[in-house]
């Protein structure tokens, strides 16, 4: 069985729009990573925030930077930020993983549509090249090595 004109293109096809859901998770992984990082640095920050509120030294004075400026900020301002930044971040989140699980189970529908195929064409393959060993070796064994090569 050989690979016709038609199953040559459908397996072109299917590599390609595999590479390109690869390239695609690929990013999406990148985007997730990013994105679990920013969310570390934001608990880091919250948990900064807690220890200011608890604090009995100092007013709790938190600044924020505004272009070369530190602009005084009220502390509960500063936290609902970041639960907000931090809740923001966690959706972004969920939405890149639903992205990468859809994605990966369209490369897995591909590879199983490219499988029978490759598999069909190998199997032809090792067919002939048995057949032409045995033709070759088995039918008029030179020397008894010969037979235990093979």
């Amino acid at each position: 069985m050989s690979c016709s004109t038609s199953q040559t293109a459908e397996i072109d096809g299917l590599v390609s729009k595999y590479k390109i859901l690869q390239e695609d998770l690929t990013s999406s992984r990148s985007a997730h990573q990013t994105l679990l990082q920013q969310l570390n640095e934001n608990e880091m920050v919250e948990s900064e925030l807690e220890i200011v509120a608890e604090s009995p030294i100092g007013d709790g004075a938190v600044f924020k930077l505004v272009g070369p400026v530190l602009m005084r900020n009220d502390l509960g301002d500063a936290r609902e930020t970041v639960q907000k930044r931090m809740e923001f971040i966690t959706g972004e989140m969920s939405k890149a993983e639903t992205k990468i699980s859809k994605v990966e189970k369209h490369l897995k529908e591909i590879a199983e549509k490219v499988s029978p195929i490759f598999f069909h064409k190998n199997i032809s393959a090792r067919r002939k090249t048995k057949l032409i060993l045995s033709l070759l070796f088995f039918s008029s064994p030179r020397s008894k090595t010969d037979c235990r090569l093979w």
